[in-house]
């Protein structure tokens, strides 16, 4: 096989190995985990992270692999004028490599108490309508060495995770995941039927937490809780949390 057949089929394997993990992968977490080991597997890449942009500038953590939870807290928010690698790479759309983190701290040293694990660190920007859309961080065991940086391999992913960030795509993906878990929304169940994902709702809410703390702890989007409420609303045939919390201490589930 000549070099342009070869790098055509490195080419399309590529693009398979990651329209697999974009479709494979319902939950931001697990396409971050696919995407350290189904594709980045063979250039030593031990964690990565995926988030997006809002209206307002400010990015949100969509989904994490290999990072420790108080580096990657999805409930927290950065503005992308904060000065740090990923923010720079989206604010710039460009590709940002850091090979070193001695090299990451003297640019950003107010942000030395958050290295990411590893040697190395690759930005990877997204944009929709060239406006910031998000962007991907993957940290590696080894120093990035030039061979590795296919424009192919970087421009792919970036693609690919234009497509995951984008509002079409994601609630998609949330759906197939809510019709994965449990029931059709729409029919009504008892109780006693109720998909685990949505009995973990009803403790916490019988904590006192918000949707927006539950899409928290849950590490699902405010929409797909909100889901879950109503599902458990109709199985109780209750509108209220309150009644829905007393029903279901009623019925023995929390």
């Amino acid at each position: 096989m000549n070099d342009t057949g070869a790098e055509s089929l490195a080419a399309f394997t590529l693009t398979k190995q990651l329209l697999s993990t974009l479709v494979q992968s319902a939950a931001p977490d697990d396409f971050c985990r696919s995407l350290v080991h189904k594709v980045l597997n063979d250039h030593d890449a031990i964690a990565a992270f995926i988030c997006r942009a809002d209206s307002d500038g400010m990015l949100q953590m969509m989904g994490s692999y290999g990072y420790p939870p108080e580096r990657v807290r999805k409930d927290v928010k950065v503005s992308i004028f904060d000065r740090m690698g990923i923010t720079d790479s989206i604010r710039e759309s460009r590709i940002l490599v850091f090979n070193g983190w001695e090299d990451y701290k003297v640019i950003y040293p107010q942000q030395a108490n958050r290295a990411s694990p590893g040697k190395a660190f690759i930005s990877v920007p997204f944009s929709r309508e060239g406006f910031p859309a998000g962007g991907i961080g993957i940290a590696f065991g080894s120093y990035v060495k030039e061979s590795q940086f296919n424009q192919l391999l970087w421009e792919t992913i970036q693609l690919i995770g234009e497509v995951y960030v984008s509002p079409a795509w994601f609630n998609v993906a949330e759906s197939r995941d809510a019709i994965s878990e449990g029931p059709v929304r729409g029919k009504k169940m008892l109780p006693h039927e109720l998909p685990e994902r949505a009995l973990l709702v009803l403790r916490l809410m019988a904590e006192g937490k918000t949707n927006w703390q539950i899409a928290s702890t849950l590490k699902y989007s405010e929409s797909t809780i909100k889901g879950d409420a109503s599902l458990i609303f109709r199985a109780f045939g209750v509108t209220t949390r309150e009644s829905a919390i007393i029903a279901a201490k009623n019925a023995g589930l929390i």
